[in-house]
């Protein structure tokens, strides 16, 4: 038996005013996805109708129409099958149906062959997944609704499956009394009459036959969505030339679909409770339409539109296409979506075609399997990986019970975080003492690890996602890189749940599914530029330093962050840009250059700009962006420096360097708003900190940083000694947890270039040595 969460779609009966349930399908199903709507049988498991329902019903699930499809097939059969009107009494005397049952045999064949079918092919469908259909008729001397189904089911009329056709499962659910004859099928010639008498909104058998398919276990606890769509609230008085027992029944019928809707309701409490069962239907404006009138389409699809256009049924829209395409994870394993610490653009320009492979390979679908998805994001720095995969989180995290951003640069920090992720897990599934590991910094962080990978890899725990973010160093099992590890490793073992990896490393494009992040078009080249720069400008000018960046993000956007804040012209800026480039080229040299993975380094100018600028307006500020470069790239906050201020040595040495940065939290914020000027760094909301991207850090060190390793090293050092809190204090675990990142940074410049000889009698550096054995 299959897993998945079912889709259920039941669709009344309604005579011509049928218009208005596809009206409201389309709508949901452009609610789904507006850029292409989807067909109902590529979302519903299940879709049953009566009468013009049930045509509605065969042609979305078993002919796998589109609705658009469906709305013009539907015009034009009602159009001609009402056309002609006949005598309510043949000339022996007897009542026969106003309209001609072979004009509407004939216009549902006429459909039939359109899609490419026979026209005598069966009802039954035996394709794998197929949507399965079903229509309600009655018969005509047992007076019980019968369900005629495009599958075998226990307890089924398994011998009508094997007979009867589509056209004559259309012809029998839509043999209204006053409207069409009966018929006779199956091989016994039973009778037929439409299934309005007795189920004119079938909701009530569509959950009877989704229990017969997909039990014995109880259904509540699958149906992820169940759509019920009337036809209008029709009008309670009966046809002119009905005879009075007629007249009765169709008054009966009018009454019947809302009661049904209200009593299932109650009887499904869970599922409306729970958001999950759905009923849309047009209260006012259908009431004068009688089932015939094929003539009076636009009064049924101004009525409709207006229903549709309301306030509170577009909420409810929205929510019933969010379940349609699982866009709301509804379960006990939901967490609060949180992108802590992740630096992000607030200006993301869209990439349609790289967002939607994505989607594709992402995005839980109603029908698919839940095994594993990888997808690895490869490409260059600055291509912009890690923002894609920031929008993505972003749209769609309400379809994954958890979205968890892990830090990838090195296997600590993705230990790190994966531990984080604990807190957020809800009580009572994991240890309490790992919960509480982001408070409690005693914990072992294999124990948490370990608790949080176990609690991935539940058999019912699948939908969620991580994005591991920036795996950029190659591992190697004979050793190299001390930072490099095996990601795999870490990869949860269970075959469920969704993962993106961003890296540079083609390499890694063997874990799963992967694109190569190449440069953006000139459209999103220019879209990212102007959303930088709002001043007028050339636009051959434009075009020449947009050929030059090639279509890299974070060249663009730096550019133009640069003319906007500098307000130098266009022509200046390229003459800059050239000459820069220039110089570059000279001072390191080809061959020894480093992040030679960029082509043609435009990044490299972009950034010698910005930092020549900001060097013009504030050296302070530019000295701290080479500080920086020799502690962690993220996380840094005032307080980082604050505390060494306390010792007046330290306090003068780092004044020396940044002037009243360190001291002056209003000169630190000062600095931080025009390094962000320049899109060199990010704020990071959820930590009151600044983050520079991993490239620019990197840069910043080879530039300049690296022309005083000694004194910027052991400056660093120092600072993240003197930051460290005694261990009585009241956070003490959470500043060490903020402080390790950059301890672990420093002691590569301690290791490389000594800078701790001579000062192993400083309180800084021996409280360094503590923080670096913690790391």
């Amino acid at each position: 038996m299959s897993d998945r969460e079912l889709r259920l779609l039941s669709l009344d009966g309604g005579g011509v005013r049928g218009l208005s349930a596809l009206m409201i399908l389309e709508q949901l199903m452009e609610a789904v996805n507006r850029d292409a709507p989807p067909k109902p049988c590529e979302y519903f498991d299940m879709i049953a109708g009566t009468s013009t329902g049930g045509l509605i019903a065969i042609m979305l699930g078993r002919l796998r129409m589109s609705v658009a499809e469906s709305i013009d097939a539907y015009l034009s059969l009602s159009d001609r099958v009402f056309r002609k009107k006949r005598s309510r009494f043949t000339l022996k005397g007897n009542i026969q149906g106003r309209f001609d049952s072979e004009e509407l045999a004939r216009a549902v064949k006429k459909v039939i062959k359109e899609q490419g079918l026979q026209e005598n092919v069966l009802l039954k469908d035996e394709s794998d997944n197929a949507c399965k259909v079903f229509v309600c008729a009655t018969s005509k001397h047992a007076n019980n609704t019968v369900c005629l189904t495009s599958y075998k089911s226990p307890r089924g009329n398994n011998d009508l499956v094997d007979s009867v056709k589509i056209w004559e499962a259309c012809r029998a659910t839509s043999a209204a009394s006053s409207f069409f004859d009966p018929i006779e099928i199956g091989r016994f010639k039973e009778k037929f009459i439409d299934g309005a008498t007795g189920a004119n909104n079938p909701v009530r058998e569509v959950w009877d036959q989704a229990q017969l398919v997909w039990g014995p276990e109880p259904l509540e606890g699958r149906v992820k969505c169940l759509v019920s769509i009337g036809t209008g609230v029709p009008s309670l008085k009966p046809f002119k030339d009905n005879i009075l027992q007629i007249g009765k029944t169709l008054v009966a019928i009018a009454t019947e679909t809302e009661e049904t809707a209200e009593r299932f309701r109650r009887e499904r409490l869970l599922l409306d409770s729970t958001g999950r069962y759905y009923r849309f239907n047009v209260l006012r404006g259908l009431e004068d339409i009688g089932l015939e009138e094929s003539k009076k389409v636009e009064e049924i699809a101004s009525s409709t539109r207006r229903y549709i256009a309301s306030q509170d049924v577009y909420k409810h829209m929205q929510a019933c296409a969010g379940n349609i395409a699982g866009r709301a994870y509804i379960g006990e394993y939901r967490t609060v979506f949180s992108l802590e610490g992740v630096p992000r653009v607030s200006k993301f320009v869209d990439r349609p075609a790289e967002m939607a492979e994505l989607k594709r390979v992402l995005l839980p679908s109603p029908k698919q399997n839940h095994r594993q998805k990888i997808y690895v994001l490869h490409g260059l720095g600055g291509i912009g990986k890690t923002q894609l995969a920031v929008e993505f989180a972003r749209q769609y995290h309400r379809q994954f019970s958890s979205v968890f951003w892990l830090d990838g640069r090195s296997e600590n920090s993705l230990r790190q975080s994966i531990a984080s992720c604990a807190t957020r897990i809800p009580k009572g599934q994991v240890p309490e003492t790992s919960r509480e590991y982001a408070a409690d910094g005693s914990v072992d962080i294999d124990t948490v690890v370990r608790a949080v990978m176990d609690w991935l890899a539940r058999p019912d725990n699948t939908a969620w996602l991580l994005i591991v973010d920036n795996v950029d160093r190659e591992y190697n099992p004979r050793g190299g890189d001390p930072d490099a590890y095996d990601v795999k490793r870490y990869l949860p073992g269970a075959d469920h749940g969704s993962l993106i990896v961003t890296t540079r490393l083609a390499r890694l494009e063997q874990l799963g599914d992967s694109q190569h992040l190449g440069k953006v078009n000139k459209d999103q080249a220019r879209a990212i530029f102007e959303s930088w720069y709002k001043r007028p400008y050339d636009m051959a000018e434009g075009k020449s330093l947009l050929d030059m960046l090639d279509g890299l993000p974070l060249a663009i956007a730096q550019a133009g962050a640069y003319l906007q804040e500098s307000g130098v012209s266009l022509e200046t800026y390229l003459r800059f840009y050239k000459h820069q480039w220039s110089e570059l080229m000279e001072s390191r040299g080809v061959a020894d250059a480093p992040l030679q993975d960029y082509p043609d380094r435009c990044v490299w100018t972009t950034w010698a700009i910005s930092y020549r600028a900001i060097h013009a307006k504030n050296k302070e500020t530019a000295n701290l962006l080479l500080l920086w470069s020799f502690l962690d790239n993220k996380d840094l906050w005032h307080g980082l420096f604050a505390e060494a201020c306390l010792d007046p040595v330290v306090a003068k040495m780092l004044s020396k360097w940044i002037g009243d940065i360190a001291s002056n939290e209003l000169e630190f914020s000062r600095a931080m708003q025009l390094l962000r000027n320049y899109s060199l760094i990010e704020e990071v909301e959820e930590l009151a900190s600044y983050a520079t991207h991993p490239v620019v850090h990197r840069w910043a060190y080879h530039y300049q940083g690296k022309c005083s390793e000694s004194k910027l090293g052991q400056l660093a050092v120092i600072t993240v000694g003197w930051a460290m809190p005694d261990r009585s204090t009241q956070d003490y675990s959470i500043v060490q947890r903020r402080l390790l990142p950059h301890a672990h940074a420093c002691s590569i410049w301690v290791v490389k270039s000594q800078v701790g000889r001579g000062f192993n009698s400083d309180k800084g550096y021996a409280a360094f040595s503590t923080q670096t054995k913690a790391s």
